[in-house]
């Protein structure tokens, strides 16, 4: 996920509700988001659905989490 899109995301959203919803954890989220861990295309896509669910926008797609 580039710079701008990660600011965004922290700011707009509680990372923990993000996960929760996604079924999975803060800390693998997190590693996600920070370009360290590379989850399925599924997971990507169901985290940008959300994301742009919580923050009311079309920003998130699934390839910023992938």
């Amino acid at each position: 996920m580039n710079e701008a899109k990660r600011k965004k995301l922290k700011k707009s959203v509680k990372l923990g509700v993000l996960a929760e919803k996604a079924g999975t954890n803060q800390v693998y989220l997190s590693k996600i988001i920070n370009n360290h861990a590379k989850p399925s295309l599924e997971l990507a896509s169901k985290l940008a659905e959300l994301a742009n669910q919580m923050t009311f926008s079309k920003t998130y797609k699934a390839k910023d989490f992938l």
